[in-house]
């Protein structure tokens, strides 16, 4: 409990930087930034972290599907890197309780998280379930995804392997066999399976 306090605290700080983020932040800052404060702290590690950030960043999606968000540090970084225009969805399914009451409180935080005129849909529902797919692919109106990641073990763990590995694994067009139900279409990026 005192621990989830301490977490909670960090977002006043956190607050701040965003609000004193330039127009183009480099990816290595706003990383640093999702890693220093724990209310957003993701599970990666830094040089892997870092890696995805600046692949992202090199894209400058203009749509972005997280499935998985915990805590919301990539969804920022996402965000941040995307264009200023871009959909942003996050797909996460809170399964407890407490998961359900979590997931409120942090949707004020991440809303903060967008920047120009970008549009951000946090989606609390099962990805494997059609209803889900029927919910994105309305939000982006026919358009594909640029970006899409999925947290699924065991593909990348901390330490091994490297992202860009993954990307490229996804891109040459083998079929994601996870959700079951095929998601829009991936227009340039591919899917990062992560821990």
């Amino acid at each position: 409990m005192i621990r989830n306090l301490r977490a909670g605290l960090s977002v006043l700080p956190l607050l701040s930087r965003i609000g004193a983020l330039d127009e183009a932040p480099e990816p290595a800052t706003l990383v640093d930034i999702a890693l220093h404060h724990k209310v957003i702290a993701p599970l990666q590690v830094r040089a892997e972290f870092l890696e995805l950030a600046q692949i992202v960043g090199g894209l400058r999606p203009q749509t972005v599907l997280e499935i998985g968000t915990f805590r919301g540090g990539t969804l920022f970084v996402f965000a941040r890197l995307a264009a200023p225009n871009a959909t942003l969805i996050s797909l996460d399914l809170p399964v407890s309780v407490m998961g359900r009451i979590y997931r409120l409180a942090q949707e004020p935080l991440f809303n903060r998280f967008r920047r120009g005129a970008q549009s951000l849909h946090l989606l609390r529902e099962d990805s494997h379930r059609r209803e889900t797919l029927a919910d994105v692919t309305n939000i982006l109106h026919g358009q594909f995804l640029d970006f899409r990641v999925h947290r699924r073990r065991p593909h990348v763990r901390r330490g091994q392997g490297r992202l860009r590995d993954v990307f490229t694994a996804r891109a040459t067009g083998r079929r994601d066999r996870t959700p079951r139900h095929r998601l829009p279409q991936l227009r340039r990026a591919a899917v990062l399976e992560r821990d």
